[in-house]
This record gives C-alpha cells, structure tokens and sequence, in this order.
C-alpha cells in the first residue's frame, strides 16, 4: 500500500494567486517560499502578504484548483491511500480547511487529513512515499527513497535555492491535473509489480 501526501496550500487550492490578485502584487515578484527573504517584494508588500496568510476569509477565497477532486479516485486500486498535509497560522484557518476539504473532495477520509495549526515550520510526514508539494524547501526535507513531485510556481525555481536537480529526483509537474496525472501512472506502475524508483533512471 502507497501513501499518497498532497499539500493544501497552492497544490490543492489557488493561495498564492488568491493574495497576490487581492493585494495587486505580481506572482511573479514572489520568487522564494520564505516570503520576508524575497528580494522583489518591498516590505510594505511582505507585510500584507504575511497579514493575508493569517486571516480566515484568505481560505474561504481560495478556490480549489481543476484535479482536486480527483485526488482519491486512485484509492479505487487497492494499492494506495491519499492523505492531505498541511499548515497554518491559527486553529480557525485549520478548521476551515478542514470543512472545505471534507466537502469537496470525494472519497478523502477526515482521519487522513493532518493539518497542523500555529506554525508555517512544516514537519515531514512520516510513512510517505509519493509527496505533492509546492514548496521546494519542504519538499528537500524527505529522505530519497520518497517519490517527490513539485507543483511549479514562481518561487520553486532550483536556480533561486542553489539547487542542482541532478542531485535530486523530483518530477517538475505544470498544475495539479498533471501531479494527479502522474501519481496514477506511478500507482499503476507499482500496482504492476514494478520497482517505482527505476522510474528516474528510465
């Protein structure tokens, strides 16, 4: 059995987009997660941003992005189960999540959704072995042998880390259709007796 970890925040749901539009601050602009080290925000901008991220009516803004509810149709093979992943700033943002995520996506189990509140420090969630990210940095913390798929954005270009993505096997996807995409044919493959690891050396 796979366990299958997507991240909520601009993986599963349009955040970033939803506060840049709001503030009228170009996506762009944002080339690092870490919104305070961002060298083309001016502080004004980081501030609102950071005030943003923290206010309920941010999440209810949000919309999910097209492939959310497809997510668990891959639970329909037996051979993998989807978890949700997440942070936030406070328990009401958390809760909110929580009742969006329960009636939107289809077939997704409240006791597989972890949402940690009162922190933007993500831990690794232990026991996964395809991870959903949007986040490079979050992304680098889980060890080799977990199948990591980056979601693009702005702010998880390799060349704004210092990363050398030969050293590290993440499969670049363009929006969430294509990470859904990918996890079932990487569920497939594995449903086939195959060893997904060599799936990088192919």
């Amino acid at each position: 059995m796979l366990n299958i970890v997507y991240d909520m925040d601009d993986v599963l749901i349009n955040l970033n987009n939803t506060v840049c539009d709001m503030l009228k601050i170009p996506l762009s602009t944002v080339t690092l997660y870490e919104i305070k080290k961002c060298p083309f925000l001016s502080d004004d901008e980081k501030e609102r941003m950071l005030k943003a991220y923290a206010r309920v009516e941010t999440f209810q803004l949000a919309r999910f992005n097209p492939g959310a509810t497809r997510i668990c149709d891959v639970q329909a093979s037996g051979e993998a189960e989807v978890f949700i992943h997440s942070t936030s700033l406070t328990q009401e943002i958390a809760d909110l999540k929580y009742q969006r995520l329960t009636s939107t996506i289809p077939g997704l189990k409240g006791t597989n959704i972890n949402l940690v509140s009162g922190t933007h420090e993500k831990p690794v969630f232990v026991g996964t072995d395809i991870i959903v990210e949007d986040s490079l940095e979050n992304m680098l913390k889980y060890p080799e042998t977990t199948i990591k798929i980056l979601v693009d954005m702005p702010y998880n270009q390799y060349e704004n880390y210092g990363v050398d993505p030969s050293k590290h096997r993440i499969i670049r996807v363009t929006d969430l259709n294509s990470a859904v995409n990918m996890v079932d044919a990487l569920v497939e493959y594995y449903r086939l007796g195959k060893n997904m690891q060599k799936v990088f050396s192919m």
